[in-house]
C-alpha cells in the first residue's frame, strides 16, 4: 500500500477561514466555557468531540494530543482553565482502536533514534514505512 500523494491544505484553509470569518458573529460567546467544563481527548480525528458529546461552540474547552494523556502540558492548561476561566468539572475521553495503544513513548523514541527493530514495530504498529529522524543520515 502506498501513500497518497502529499497535496498542501493551507491555502485552502485559509480561503476556508476567511469565509467563516465574514459570517462569524461570536453570538454572544463568552470566553469563560457556558458549562464550565474542560475535556482532555485523544487528537484522533474521528473525534468530533462537541458532535460526539452533544455541545455548542462555547460550552467547553477542548485540550487535545496523542492520546489523550494528561501531561506537563495539559496541565498547564487545565490550570488555565480551571484558575482563569472558571471551569469546575474534567473530562477525560479515551477511544476504541486508538492507535497509541500500539506502542509506547519508550519505542517511538528508540525508532527515532534509528533502532531498526523499533522501525520495524512502528511500521507494524501503524500499517505504514516509519522513517526514523537517521534515516539517510551517513552511518
Amino acid at each position: 500500500m502506498t501513500d497518497p500523494p502529499f497535496c498542501p491544505n493551507v491555502d485552502e484553509l485559509v480561503r476556508s477561514n476567511a469565509a467563516y470569518a465574514q459570517q462569524f458573529s461570536d453570538r454572544g460567546l463568552a470566553l469563560r466555557p457556558r458549562r464550565q467544563l474542560a475535556i482532555v481527548a485523544c487528537m484522533d480525528s474521528r473525534m468530533v468531540i462537541f458532535q460526539m458529546l452533544g455541545l455548542a461552540h462555547g460550552e467547553a474547552h477542548i485540550i487535545r494530543n496523542a492520546g489523550g494523556v494528561v501531561t506537563d502540558d495539559v496541565i498547564r492548561s487545565l490550570i488555565i482553565s480551571h484558575h482563569l476561566l472558571d471551569t469546575s468539572e474534567i473530562m477525560l475521553i479515551h477511544h476504541t482502536r486508538c492507535g497509541m495503544l500500539a506502542f509506547t513513548d519508550d519505542l517511538l523514541k528508540a525508532g527515532f533514534e534509528g533502532d531498526p527493530a523499533a522501525e520495524t514495530l512502528l511500521g507494524q504498529a501503524t500499517a505504514r514505512a516509519f522513517t526514523s529522524c537517521h534515516a539517510g543520515a551517513a552511518t
